[in-house]
């Protein structure tokens, strides 16, 4: 039989294992769990989901698609999440597409309770 010692990484949010140090550390800042990436937005009643259509243009080929993208209704501007900002591949519209921002002055629940507690 044979045995092997190897070196893990786990995720500290989520304790995802990987056995590449550098898929860790890239998982780590765009994960789910990791409170850097909380945002007000997602659970504000002004952010809605909205058709927009997406033109690209690859290798002189301009095609269109139809998306769903994240709509602030009181800012009137897209948003993007943390983990979209973090890998780059937020679409180009030809409104306002912005990262969602940590903090914001038209922030409403829609008068829910935010509980911070999990009852088991």
């Amino acid at each position: 039989m044979k045995i092997e010692i190897k070196e893990i990484y786990k995720c500290d949010h989520c304790k995802k294992l990987y056995q590449i140090k550098n898929a860790a550390i890239k998982h780590e800042k765009s994960c789910s769990k990791n409170p850097e990436n909380n945002r007000p937005c997602f659970n504000c009643s002004y952010l809605e989901k909205s058709k927009t259509v997406v033109y690209s243009n690859y290798y002189g080929e301009e095609w269109e698609r139809s998306v769903d993208l994240l709509f602030c209704a009181s800012k009137k501007i897209f948003l993007f999440p943390p983990k979209v900002e973090i890998k780059g591949n937020q679409y180009e519209t030809d409104e306002p597409n912005e990262p969602m921002p940590k903090q914001c002055d038209v922030y409403d629940n829609g008068g829910n309770i935010e509980l911070n507690w999990l009852v088991i």
